[in-house]
């Protein structure tokens, strides 16, 4: 008969982290702090490419070379 009751801390023990990514997602939305994150991770997505094309720039070079020699 227990077997079937609902165990509240079983619950909060089983979903903990999803009920706080909720909390933390709606938090988000309520205070739209999702476009300034979005915005973080777009210059750090950038800055990345940047870096790895300063880094390759002969290689991309290259590639670009043959591929407009494609065309």
């Amino acid at each position: 008969m227990n077997e079937n009751k609902f165990d509240l801390k079983n619950f909060f023990e089983k979903y903990l982290w999803a009920i706080i990514g909720a909390a933390v997602a709606l938090i988000m939305i309520i205070f739209r702090l999702v476009y300034f994150i979005l915005c973080i991770a777009l210059i750090a997505g950038f800055a990345v490419l940047g870096y790895k094309m300063q880094k390759n720039k002969v290689n991309i070079k290259e590639k670009l070379k043959a591929f407009i020699d494609k065309i």
